[in-house]
């Protein structure tokens, strides 16, 4: 993989992570009411909070989202690290003769 596509992955990755927790995070607020806090139009709309179960599904697909994203950094660290081992035994050229078993030149 190209390492513009592995930041691109951890890009991606670190979005979804965000989204996720911004789910959860204004779930939260709207069930304690909180959000209503930051403005007047937020406190007529969030009034009623949403039903618990709605809450439950929002939240647990937030959870979902972000584990997903971390899954994604975590594949892009995976990627880059072999990516760089890889580069690293390329610069590195064949092996010395030393440690090459010697067979029969007979």
């Amino acid at each position: 993989m190209s390492p513009r596509s592995i930041t691109g992955l951890r890009n991606a990755g670190v979005t979804t992570i965000c989204v996720g927790v911004l789910a959860v995070t204004l779930i939260v607020l709207r069930q304690t009411q909180l959000l209503g806090l930051f403005s007047k139009s937020l406190r007529r709309i969030t009034s009623t909070p949403v039903e618990p179960e709605v809450a439950a599904i929002v939240i647990l697909c937030g959870a979902g989202v972000v584990a997903l994203g971390i899954a994604m950094v975590v594949a892009a660290t995976v990627l880059r690290a072999r990516a760089a081992q890889a580069g690293a035994e390329s610069e590195a050229g064949p092996e010395r003769k030393e440690d090459q078993p010697v067979g029969d030149q007979g």
